[in-house]
């Protein structure tokens, strides 16, 4: 490049990527266009600085007798008016204990069927789970039985199944 060239800087960041260049302005008027649409073509959720934290759906158990319910882990958080992460922990543990059959489970199960409720799911659930769980410990709602395994205290199931059948 001639000193007679004129130099441009540009500096792009979409998540972590980040993107600087400084050359000749020509360079960046014949090849700004094509690298602007492709980096609107790589998806920014792939990009983000956090890792996704681990999360896996556990199957329902066989159970021979009849079904007390039949709920969504969606559907136990609008019965039980789920307004934040705590309460919508309660109803992943719910749907995990009630529904599915679950006596006890692990963070990454919790997490999974927080993000089943897709209407009440927020991203800023997932970096606040430990001090969620960690408040429904000591409040005496939940039982860490384990290294990140969790149950429902009893008394909270049993006000949990009264509050979701109706009755």
């Amino acid at each position: 490049m001639s000193e007679n060239d004129d130099k441009s800087r540009i500096s792009i960041k979409l998540g972590s990527l980040e993107l600087e260049f400084e050359g000749s302005e020509k360079f960046l008027e014949n090849h700004l266009p094509n690298l602007v649409e492709l980096l609107a073509s790589i998806n920014p959720s792939g990009l983000e600085s956090e890792a996704e934290e681990e999360s896996e759906l556990l199957e329902e158990k066989q159970n021979d007798g009849p079904k007390k319910l039949h709920m969504s882990t969606s559907t136990i958080a609008n019965k039980l008016g789920a307004k934040s992460g705590r309460d919508l922990v309660i109803a992943a543990a719910a749907h995990l204990h009630l529904i599915k059959g679950h006596e006890k489970y692990e963070r990454k199960n919790i997490l999974a069927e927080m993000k089943t409720a897709t209407s009440y799911f927020k991203k800023n659930y997932t970096s606040n789970l430990s001090k969620i769980l960690q408040g429904l410990v000591k409040s005496g709602e939940l039982n860490e039985i384990g290294e990140n395994i969790y149950a429902l205290d009893a008394k909270k199931v049993e006000s949990l199944e009264a509050g979701l059948s109706g009755k």
